[in-house]
C-alpha cells in the first residue's frame, strides 16, 4: 500500500513537518509514502531568506532590487509572503491594479496569511473605498486580534468617516 501526499505550498509544511518529520522520514524511506510536489527544505529556507532581504530592501526604497527579491523567492517556493512583497513593491509604486492581484494571489496560496488581507485593506483605503476596506480591516481582525498596525489602520479610518463604521 502506498499513501501520496501533497505537499502544496509553506502552510502545509509548516503545520505537518515539524509535527511527524520522524515518521515522514521512516514511511519515506521504507518507500511507503511518495511526497508529490514538495519543497526540498534548503530552498524554502533560501526563499524566506530572499523574502527577508527584500522586506528590507523595500524599507530603505530600493524597489527594483526588492522586487527581484521577492521575485526570485516566488521561483524557489510558493510563499505567500513573496507575492504579499511584491504586491506591496507595486502599491508603492503607485500601481494599484498589479499590487491587487497580487495581495489576492498570495492569499490563494495561503488564504490564513494575514499580511496580504491586510495590504488589501490598505489599498481599498488608498483608493478611496472605505466601506470596503472597513470590511477587509475587520475580517483580518476577527483572525487576528492583536494587530496593532491593522487596528490602527481601521480606526484611522473610522475617524476620517466621522465615526461611522
Amino acid at each position: 500500500m502506498e499513501i501520496s501526499v501533497e505537499l502544496r505550498n509553506e502552510a502545509d509544511w509548516g503545520a505537518l513537518l515539524p509535527r511527524y518529520a520522524l515518521f515522514f522520514l521512516i514511511l519515506v524511506g521504507q518507500g511507503c509514502v511518495s511526497l508529490t510536489g514538495a519543497i526540498p527544505p534548503e530552498r524554502y529556507q533560501r526563499a524566506v531568506a530572499l523574502v527577508d532581504t527584500g522586506t528590507s530592501l523595500m524599507r530603505e526604497r530600493r524597489f527594483s532590487e526588492a522586487l527581484a527579491a521577492f521575485s526570485a523567492a516566488s521561483e524557489l517556493a510558493p510563499l505567500s509572503a513573496a507575492l504579499d512583497g511584491q504586491g506591496c513593491v507595486a502599491l508603492l509604486e503607485g500601481d494599484f491594479v498589479r499590487a491587487e492581484e497580487l495581495f489576492r494571489e498570495s492569499l490563494t496560496i495561503d488564504d490564513s496569511y494575514p499580511e496580504a488581507l491586510g495590504h488589501l485593506a490598505l489599498l481599498r483605503d488608498l483608493e478611496g473605498r472605505p466601506q470596503e476596506a472597513l470590511e477587509l480591516y475587520n475580517q483580518y481582525l476577527t483572525k487576528h486580534p492583536d494587530s496593532g498596525g491593522v487596528r490602527n489602520n481601521r480606526a484611522a479610518l473610522e475617524y476620517e468617516r466621522g465615526g461611522r463604521t
